[in-house]
């Protein structure tokens, strides 16, 4: 049997680890997360539209929690979205948001976990359902368990947990469209502040010499 040179061998061990690297590989993206691919279809959908906020959404918080996904729509291409939720901090939740994909696997989506979501509308992650190729839609799965443990005495656990829901587009990198208005009246309302004080004094000094002037002619 002939014998293996050094650098024989050096290469038979560099391509037996490279193998069991991709093998490794190949059983962490099969044995990933559980909440990573989710079948959505069997799930409630609800549609949450651009610049309207739902109110008073209910997902039940006993046995672990709930889930339900929001559709939405009239999104367009290349723009940023926000979708935030708001619930009463006297409830002991905690709410996780996902951006579904449109990479199909075995008839489920991938999902992209995130606490905040916000993201940008692309072929990549929506799915084009308009005639005239300018609006979009996109899937997002929302997900709440029980968060702690009641601390008052004979008061038992909340059954639902009640939340508000709102998709906003967003520009500057994060900011809201409504939250910019805001902004801008506010910036607005100190620039007319700065103008009146600048202004104020010189008026004010006009208004003195014309009741001086009466005085020195009578005087």
């Amino acid at each position: 049997m002939p014998t293996l040179r050094p650098a024989d061998r050096w290469l038979e061990t560099g391509l037996f680890v490279y193998c069991l690297l991709m093998i490794t590989c190949t059983l962490d993206r099969t044995s990933a997360d559980p909440m990573s691919i989710v079948d959505l279809s069997t799930m409630e959908t609800r549609v949450l539209r651009v610049g309207h906020e739902r109110k008073q959404d209910m997902l039940p918080l006993r046995g672990g929690g709930g889930k339900c996904v929001y559709e939405l729509v009239d999104l367009e291409e290349s723009f940023l979205y926000e979708v935030k939720i708001s619930y009463p901090a006297t409830i002991p939740s905690s709410f996780s948001l996902s951006l579904a994909k449109e990479e199909i696997v075995h008839g489920s989506r991938r999902l992209l976990n995130a606490d905040k979501i916000i993201f940008q509308v692309g072929r990549g992650n929506s799915l084009q359902i308009s005639r005239d190729e300018t609006k979009f839609r996109a899937l997002v799965l929302v997900t709440v368990e029980p968060e702690g443990v009641v601390a008052m005495a004979h008061v038992q656990e909340q059954e639902f947990v009640v939340y508000n829901i709102m998709l906003e587009r967003v520009r500057l990198g994060g900011i809201p469209e409504q939250a910019m208005w805001v902004g801008l009246l506010a910036f607005v309302a100190l620039a007319l502040s700065f103008l009146a004080a600048q202004l104020f004094p010189s008026l004010l000094e006009v208004e003195q010499e014309k009741h001086r002037a009466p005085k020195l002619a009578i005087s």
